[in-house]
């Protein structure tokens, strides 16, 4: 179906407005590509830079539909 085989390895996005991001919204495949990537660290740049703390930073990416999720010693983000 797809020239690129990594698109079709990729699971559907299941589409559940009122609990995804608009980022997870346009997700095909498990990794960003290098442009979203960078559109999304500048949409979430300010919030990083004047959290007050790590519940402040938490809580500002829960209003934009974001989450932490530790791992051992990883900390990633996750939509």
């Amino acid at each position: 179906m797809f020239a690129n085989p990594a698109f079709e390895d990729a699971s559907p996005v299941v589409v559940d407005h009122y609990l995804e991001s608009a980022w997870s919204s346009a997700r095909v495949v498990r990794s960003l590509d290098v442009e979203t990537a960078a559109l999304l660290r500048m949409h979430l740049h300010e919030d990083f830079t004047s959290a007050a703390s790590r519940q402040d930073l938490s809580s500002r990416m829960k209003n934009k539909g974001f989450y932490f999720k530790t791992d051992g010693a990883t900390v990633r983000l996750h939509d």
